[in-house]
């Protein structure tokens, strides 16, 4: 080291001999500040108090704040809020901090803005300032060091420090945070080890932390410490729109717009930064705006939503640089996720495109493009890989891990789906879009789903009940022509969802479905080409369901006869369109030309199963499945228990033994028993159906449901009431909750219900019951529909059973003038037959003969001289006959019935039985001259045989 020299100089006497000391080396010089009174206790909080606050988590006396305050009053207390950007975490703290301020006036109250290291230290300086800490002014000094000495040190007495927004764990690499870093970072991750470095830990003093991600969160506190702010409940939503548009927007003055503050809390999802938006957006336009246009501007499209959440307002309790708009708010949380995890972020956007609820995990495991020949595969013929590596399950843990965290996602309890808030996927996809990248993840989206939608709905039933809702949402989603493979996807996956809504009876998102899929075919093929005639035949089965009958026939007609042009008459697509173009022509009761179509397609299919069994065989056994259900309808049980004796023997020949198609066989043999009587033989393959049906497809299955249904009804011709019932209970609570109280379904079952009630005779509570389905299927199917007509014919037979006549009669009325406007002639017959009983029971036996007489007329031809319903009704008319007193004519015509129900039904059937009973009851009463008691019996006889025909009317 250099020596300092040291030279003296003397000035000499006239100086008084002082000698001046000149030292050539560095000087310390050290400043000495002045002492400062120590201050008062005082508050930094940088937002005004907030006059709107609703505590988020109010439930009942049970508040958010007063949780937080329980975990802060102990000793060096700790607490971080979490949850998503605009949740009102930091709200919640300002309003914390303000309670703290009023209670305890010697407590120091400091607010630390954590978002970047910047503003750390800058309030770790003003904290500094406040306290008047002695060094602060040194430009040298560690600021953070001695702020948190002092926090730890018995001078800075009572205290709390609000770290807010610490979001993003990264930013203790900024430069102005370095020299901590160094002391804290992992060095691997780049995340804070020991916070303690400078957050304080004090048993006068508590830390409140909010973040959007918990990871970051949980560096500062322990996990139990963390609390998740979710939006708020629907109550304290609609409160807080209230409050914030004022007393402009009161129930008085504004009678309309509280009609849709609900509506437009539930469209925000009970976000509360949503909320105070759209409040404040609604005021700046008053008065020529309201809740119901914004309601209106909101839902008119994606593009008009993310406009309006996107406009900037004011918001005095937010940072000026913090965005009052949700969709600006989360990009920034996109942003850290993108540089802190880049696969993270490309899940969050494919998810973005999903339905937000029951997001399959599997569906975006794969980030890939797999359609060949597409812009992005590597080559054509080719797919391109995941950017992934050997460790790609793990990958995908952590990506979900942080998406969870940030609060983007919720997996459910087995994490094998997901749910988001619909508001984060508008953004996520806002955020796409200034990147251009929406169509990279939207196609990605498409391919997923159409590789992922099964084809055959029976097979994968609760699958498909999954993924239609993803389905359903890619509609909105049409690809652009210029990209053929991913237009291709997209008219497949329709077609599919198309395929499985009709199945389970949608007819109008069946035809919406199946009919952009076949347009974009005809787009991409032409219109005669085999995958575009497909979705054809897809949307005519639509078509079907609305009954809209003429343009089921021309779709159906028109794909068999193109079919049997390109592929020839003989092919198996051309059988499989025309065993579909009788299903049409068959739900019309065109029986006779459905049988054509129907044996030309088992003729055909017969002839080719000794070299192509495996192409043929199932259009085989539908054929014979759908001629026997025809048999079935007229009457002709021994023809339709012969063929679907046949389809069993298929099935079993191929060991098709455990599979839905055989649940259905065993359903309609047993129903061919069951219309002939033969109760037992029916219960035993609908309990071995009902076996089966659980097995493969699950308890609560709609299936399952239905051939549960139908066993009660059998057991209740078995006189096994009390089984019956528990039975449609177990059915209607399943479907309640399965479909919901107003599914179509689940008013079925509401029915089937009743009809054991009426089978017990039980009229008080069957009426109830059917009081509640016939107001709901009129709103929900319409006041036409099958089902709502067949609900009301059960109402009015129970009416009857009520003894309240003339109530019941005209309701006969109204459903007799409904069924001839449809020109349905079988229920109406039905419904007349049941009417003219009414005229019976009031005396008018001529009204009676004389409808009865006419409804027979009719029925001859409709049905068919010796139909069941035909013969039911000439058993009504010979018991009318009777008590007109036209005895021998009346003998003679049920005896002609009952020759003919032998014949017809078998002797064991309980209708032969109980009408041979009946024509010997009145023969031995004739004989023994007791006229009188024969009239009570008879009428007993005539009761028991029209409620009958009632209860064959229920539907499974």
């Amino acid at each position: 080291m250099a020596q300092a020299i040291t030279k003296v100089t003397n000035f000499g006497s006239n100086y008084g001999g002082i000698q001046i000391v000149e030292v050539n080396a560095p000087l310390n010089i050290t400043h000495y500040e002045r002492p400062e009174t120590p201050p008062n206790p005082c508050s930094d909080i940088p937002f005004q108090p907030n006059e709107h606050f609703i505590d988020p988590g109010c439930d009942g006396n049970d508040t958010l704040l007063h949780r937080i305050c329980a975990k802060l009053s102990r000793p060096a207390g700790r607490v971080a809020l979490v949850g998503l950007g605009g949740v009102g975490k930091s709200q919640v703290a300002i309003e914390y901090c303000y309670n703290i301020i009023a209670q305890s006036s010697d407590t120091w109250v400091f607010w630390v803005h954590a978002n970047t290291g910047d503003r750390i230290r800058q309030d770790f300086e003003k904290i500094a300032e406040h306290a008047k800490l002695r060094g602060r002014k040194d430009p040298d000094v560690d600021i953070l060091k001695l702020v948190r000495n002092w926090l730890v040190s018995p001078k800075s007495g009572k205290w709390l420090l609000v770290f807010d927004n610490f979001d993003d764990p990264t930013v203790f690499s900024d430069p102005s945070t370095q020299h901590i870093k160094e002391q804290t970072i992992n060095s691997n991750h780049g995340y804070i080890s020991d916070p303690s470095t400078f957050l304080p830990t004090n048993k006068n003093g508590s830390i409140l932390v909010t973040s959007r991600y918990k990871s970051a969160a949980e560096q500062l506190v322990d996990e139990d410490d963390v609390i998740r702010i979710e939006p708020m409940r629907s109550i304290l939503a609609q409160s807080l729109l209230r409050r914030r548009l004022g007393e402009d927007f009161n129930a008085e003055s504004s009678p309309n717009d509280t009609n849709y503050i609900a509506e437009l809390a539930e469209a925000l999802e009970y976000m509360p930064l949503a909320l105070v938006h759209a409040a404040a957006y609604i005021r700046k336009r008053k008065p020529q705006y309201s809740v119901q246009q914004y309601l209106e501007d909101y839902r008119s499209s994606n593009r008009r939503k993310a406009n309006i959440l996107s406009e900037k307002t004011a918001n005095t309790r937010r940072l000026r640089d913090a965005s009052n708009s949700i969709i600006i708010t989360w990009n920034i949380s996109f942003e850290h996720i993108s540089r802190m995890r880049h696969t993270a972020a490309d899940l969050l956007s494919l998810l973005s495109f999903f339905d937000r609820q029951g997001i399959p995990a599997e569906l975006v495991r794969s980030r890939a493009i797999t359609a060949v020949g597409s812009e992005y595969s590597d080559q054509p013929g080719e797919t391109k890989k995941t950017p992934y590596g050997p460790n790609d399950e793990e990958i995908f843990r952590n990506d979900v891990l942080m998406l969870k965290d940030y609060s983007f996602i919720t997996p459910t309890k087995n994490s094998d789906t997901f749910e988001m808030h619909s508001l984060v996927q508008l953004a996520t996809q806002v955020w796409l879009e200034e990147q251009n990248k929406v169509e990279k993840w939207r196609n990605q989206y498409i391919v997923n789903l159409a590789v992922g939608f099964p084809e055959r709905p029976y097979d994968y039933w609760s699958r498909c009940q999954a993924l239609f809702p993803h389905a359903k949402s890619a509609v909105m989603h049409r690809p652009n022509v210029n990209d053929p493979d991913i237009l291709k996807a997209w008219a497949l996956l329709l077609l599919n969802a198309a395929t499985f809504s009709w199945r389970r009876g949608d007819a109008e998102e069946t035809v919406q479905l199946s009919e952009l899929s076949m347009k974009a075919r005809a787009e991409l093929f032409g219109g005669d080409h085999p995958e575009t005639l497909d979705s054809m035949e897809v949307m005519a089965c639509g078509k079907g369901l609305q009954r809209d009958w003429n343009q089921a026939i021309k779709l159906s007609q028109y794909v068999v006869d193109t079919r049997s042009a390109s592929l020839g008459a003989d092919h198996q697509d051309t059988m499989v369109s025309m065993n579909n173009l009788a299903t049409v022509y068959q739900s019309q009761e065109q029986w006779e030309t459905a049988k054509v179509l129907l044996r030309e397609v088992i003729r055909v299919s017969t002839g080719k199963m000794d070299n192509d069994a495996d192409n043929y065989e199932i259009t085989l056994r539908t054929a014979k499945a759908n001629l026997a259900l025809i048999h079935n309808k007229l009457g002709e049980w021994e023809e339709a228990e012969r063929l679907q004796k046949q389809v069993m023997e298929i099935l079993t020949e191929k060991k098709v033994m455990k599979h839905p198609t055989v649940v259905l066989n065993m359903t309609n043999l047993a129903g061919t028993y069951y219309q002939q009587g033969r109760w037992d033989e029916a219960k035993d393959l609908q309990e071995k159906a009902v076996k089966l049906s659980k097995e493969l497809l699950g308890e609560t299955h709609d299936r399952t449901l239905t051939v549960t249904s139908n066993l009660a009804l059998t057991l209740s011709n078995l006189g096994n009431l009390l089984e019956a019932e528990s039975l449609q209970i177990h059915v209607l609570a399943a479907r309640r909750k399965n479909l919901g109280d107003r599914h179509p379904n689940t008013l079925g079952s509401i029915s089937n219900l009743a009809l054991v009630y009426m089978h017990q005779q039980n009229w008080s509570k069957a009426l109830p019951l059917l009081e509640e389905v016939v107001p709901a299927s009129k709103e929900i199917l319409g006041p036409t529909h099958l089902n709502t007509l067949t609900f009301q014919s059960n109402e009015a037979f129970t009416l009857k059973g009520l003894k309240r006549w003339n109530e019941a009669a005209t309701l006969y009325d109204q459903i007799i003038t409904s069924y001839t406007a449809l020109d349905l002639s079988k229920p109406r017959l039905v419904a007349q037959s049941n009417l003219a009983s009414i005229y019976t029971l009031c005396g008018h036996l001529t009204q009676a003969e004389s409808l009865q007489a006419q409804v027979l007329e009719e029925s001859e031809t409709v049905f068919g001289k010796e139909h069941p319903d035909t013969l039911t009704n000439m058993n009504n008319l010979a018991f009318t006959w009777n008590e007109l007193g036209r005895w021998e004519e009346a003998e003679r015509l049920l005896w002609e019935c009952a020759m003919k129900r032998q014949r017809m039904l078998g002797a064991q059937h309980p209708e032969t039985v109980e009408t041979l009973a009946m024509l010997e009851e009145w023969q031995r009463l004739r004989e023994r001259g007791k006229k009188e008691k024969g009239k009570e019996k008879k009428k007993d006889g005539v009761l028991r045989e029209w409620g009958r025909k009632v209860f064959k009317g229920g539907s499974g």
